[in-house]
């Protein structure tokens, strides 16, 4: 009876010493935005990018630039000096980036 009653009251102090020992280590979850990007590069100067009719501002960085858009389809239309360039439906996926060349 008496390695009964200690193997009992050994196995409850190990289960608390264990618990005990366990910690949370993230208490937060990360949510992505229904975000993705257009990566437009080649020859870039001089162009307008309008995204379904709607002219964009871009930033230059290293001879390209980079549209932030919610993910969707889009009408992409680049021009230059009053010729067009681009003119084609992309689709931007969430956290990825389409990438668009102009000749």
């Amino acid at each position: 009876m008496k390695g009964l009653y200690l193997i009992l009251v050994s196995s409850i102090v190990i289960l608390l010493l264990c618990s005990c020992s366990v910690t949370k280590i993230n208490n937060s979850s990360t949510v992505k935005a229904d975000l993705g990007y257009i990566h437009i590069t080649g020859n870039v100067e001089g162009i307008s990018v309008y995204i379904n009719n709607v002219e964009q501002v871009l930033v230059y960085k290293h001879n390209s630039a980079l549209i932030q858009v919610p993910a969707g389809n889009y009408e992409l239309k680049i021009t230059r000096a009053n010729s067009t360039l681009v003119d084609q439906k992309i689709i931007v996926s969430i956290s990825n980036t389409t990438e668009v060349i102009v000749p």
